[in-house]
């Protein structure tokens, strides 16, 4: 009998232990057939065992859609009308998400609180500018506290200032839209605002009196070798501080007063060729800059000491020193000891303003001194091309057009640059030919030679790989309208030869083109273009040392031709 029991045993028990779960997950999935699982909530509502449409009923009921949004802050609230901000809720959509998202897995899921945020549509950005509107209203500069030195009466008065107020928008924004995803758009919703400035305590108030008025009567000298300021009484009780010791802020803000004078950039020397050897022009200067933390250490300090025995100090200016890359005393080792290289240029016929301009552009490069290794590029150091730094209007070729424009000759400068660096041997990083044929450059030279830049690109550059400096030396003739350009250095050996200048498939200037012009009397023409007839043109170079090619290339330019423009009157 115990054996059939047994037996009885082992068999049912395990039928028991499958069998129970899935009866029980059987009838929990018949309960909750076509409804949402336990543990499913939406703006605080619960939506276990509804179908989609009775969650959908549900939430209806339940939240409602505001007709105006009421803002708060501190005693005052704003009132935002529906109409401008557009909230609506999508029950049906939110009744689905519910209905889904308790299903997803695992299936225990409905053991823990899903939550599922109401499907809602608003106008961000009109909320957004309704809120930035009220911020005019709530915001409020901070008075900041103050000591008030009366150098007559030799008195001294603190006040506390006043607490500023800042709207936060985009927070402020957020924390409504919150409110609405949650279903409580009805509720007052208070507005972050943010208070400015930090007001001492009576305590810090007295303390920074007591500081201020035994400053009265002092000064702090700061002394360096090149120059001393004397800070006057005045002054250095604005750097008492209310909520620190001393208020570096304010004495950051007089060091920068100090530092327009006492700052001064690096600037290498200059030479020029002479006799056979290079001569400076213009000598190094070692670069200064004002250390402003570290002065800050040093005034904070002197002022302690002016507090603890009653004297004027003297503290030193905290200085940073920076030296030229080339100086005074580099002569020597330069290796500046022949002439490399001449390129030069005609501008017959240029007008005033445009020789002005190429006058102005060279000087940037007279004495100008290239290391070994260094790539130069033309538009670096020739600097800002505007009117501010001395340039006049001449015509310039720009985007396909020929147009009046700040700097028009400057490209006289580099196409004399491009030839002096070709006849030195030196290879050519970047170069780019012009638009169309400027009569400029083919005045003592074939097509092909001329360069274009403008600030940021195109841009000149090429690279000194000869073992010594290159000196840049100017040599110009306004009157003769001619620019060379000389460069000096160490003679390596190297030979140049360009040869095999060519032109091909030249194509003449199309028809002129007349555009009317109201602004002209009728009859009247003034012509804006210039025509230039299409080429393709070529040139090779190539370097030679010790019989072997250092460098060899062809350069390559293509020339659009180009149309004659004229403007003119017409009849009214």
């Amino acid at each position: 009998m115990m054996k059939k029991w047994k037996r009885c045993l082992l068999i049912c028990l395990p039928i028991v232990i499958i069998g129970l779960p899935v009866a029980v997950g059987g009838a929990f999935l018949l309960a909750y057939q076509n409804k949402i699982y336990p543990n499913t909530y939406s703006a605080g509502i619960d939506l276990e065992g509804l179908t989609t449409a009775e969650a959908e009923k549900k939430l209806k009921e339940v939240i409602v859609e505001p007709k105006t949004l009421t803002l708060t802050s501190e005693n005052e609230k704003w009132e935002i009308s529906n109409d401008k901000i557009k909230v609506n809720y999508d029950f049906s959509k939110t009744a689905e998400n519910a209905y889904q998202k308790s299903r997803q897995p695992p299936i225990t899921k409905w053991l823990n609180q899903t939550i599922v945020n109401l499907n809602y549509k608003v106008d961000e950005a009109a909320l957004e500018a309704e809120i930035a509107t009220i911020a005019g209203q709530i915001d409020q500069p901070a008075i900041p506290p103050q000591i008030n030195y009366d150098s007559t009466n030799q008195g001294v008065e603190v006040s506390q200032g006043k607490l500023g107020k800042k709207l936060d928008i985009k927070g402020s924004t957020a924390r409504v839209i919150n409110q609405i995803k949650i279903g409580q758009a009805e509720q007052p919703i208070p507005l972050m605002v943010n208070k400015l400035n930090d007001l001492p305590t009576g305590r810090q108030l007295d303390m920074a009196k007591q500081k201020a008025e035994q400053l009265i009567g002092k000064n702090l000298t700061l002394t360096s070798e090149y120059q001393n300021f004397v800070i006057e009484d005045e002054q250095l009780i604005n750097f008492v501080g209310f909520n620190s010791h001393w208020a570096k802020d304010k004495i950051s803000e007089y060091l920068e007063i100090i530092a327009e004078s006492v700052n001064q950039e690096p600037k290498n020397a200059k030479f020029e060729f002479k006799e056979g050897h290079a001569e400076v022009f213009q000598p190094s200067q070692t670069g200064i800059a004002l250390d402003t933390e570290k002065t800050i250490e040093e005034i904070s300090t002197g002022l302690d000491k002016i507090i603890a025995d009653s004297s004027s100090q003297t503290v030193n200016l905290q200085l940073s020193k920076t030296e030229p890359e080339v100086k005074t005393a580099d002569t020597n080792r330069l290796g500046i000891k022949t002439l490399i290289s001449t390129g030069d240029s005609k501008f017959n016929h240029s007008s005033a303003a445009r020789i002005h301009n190429v006058d102005l552009a060279s000087s940037k490069f007279n004495g100008l001194l290239i290391e070994p290794g260094a790539v130069f590029s033309f538009n670096e150091n020739v600097g800002e091309v505007t009117q501010k730094t001395g340039y006049q209007q001449a015509y310039i070729i720009k985007d396909g057009q020929t147009i009046m424009g700040t700097g028009g000759g400057v490209c006289q400068v580099s196409t004399t640059m491009f030839r002096a660096a070709l006849q030195a041997g030196l290879p050519i990083i970047e170069r780019h030919a012009h638009a169309y044929r400027v009569s400029y450059y083919e005045q003592d030279s074939k097509a092909g030679f001329d360069a274009t830049v403008y600030d940021p690109s195109p841009d000149l550059k090429f690279k000194n790989d000869t073992p010594a400096y290159i000196l840049i030396q100017r040599e110009i003739d306004k009157e003769n309208r001619y620019l060379a350009f000389k460069f000096y250095g160490t003679d390596d050996g190297r030979k140049t030869t360009i040869e095999n200048a060519r032109v091909w498939d030249v194509i003449p200037p199309p028809q002129p083109k007349y555009i009317d012009d109201p602004n002209l009397a009728p009859g009247q023409t003034k012509q804006i273009e210039h025509p230039a007839w299409g080429a393709k043109a070529a040139f090779d170079w190539q370097v030679v040392r010790d019989d072997e090619v250092v460098h060899e290339k062809t350069f390559y330019s293509h020339y659009r031709p180009w149309q004659a423009v004229y403007l003119r009157g017409v009849q009214n």
